[in-house]
């Protein structure tokens, strides 16, 4: 896996559910052979996923399209099947104080943990 992320235009958009930052030409995830490129992020509270059953408070989703249109990581309705999530191994911190704004702003938007149904989970070795 190699990241090629770069400063792009951001358009913001507040949906009242959360803020979208929709991006352009901000770079690209290579896994394998295949690149996807970087469309998006945004954010949920409570986090909605569980890491060897710990819980976060808050979360970011970096979303990608494949070639064809493919997506990476799908975090909305319909839940698509066939979806790669890749979690970073690293927690990065946000304050009380950050968390306390952001509820101000956005009501719980999280969807709560699915079961695996058979989907497999695994973890890369760097």
């Amino acid at each position: 896996m190699q990241a090629d992320y770069r400063a792009a235009a951001q358009v913001l958009d507040n949906d009242g559910h959360t803020l979208r930052v929709r991006l352009k030409t901000a770079g690209a995830l290579q896994l394998g052979s295949t690149r996807f490129t970087l469309t998006q992020f945004h954010f949920h509270t409570p986090g909605g996923e569980t890491l060897d059953g710990e819980a976060f408070p808050f979360s970011a989703h970096v979303l990608h399209r494949g070639p064809g249109g493919g997506l990476l990581a799908l975090t909305d309705a319909p839940c698509t099947e066939g979806v790669d999530w890749l979690v970073l191994r690293q927690p990065q911190t946000l304050s009380a104080a950050q968390l306390a704004q952001w509820q101000k702003l956005f009501a719980d938007n999280m969807r709560a943990p699915q079961p695996l149904n058979g989907r497999r989970v695994g973890a890369s070795r760097g």
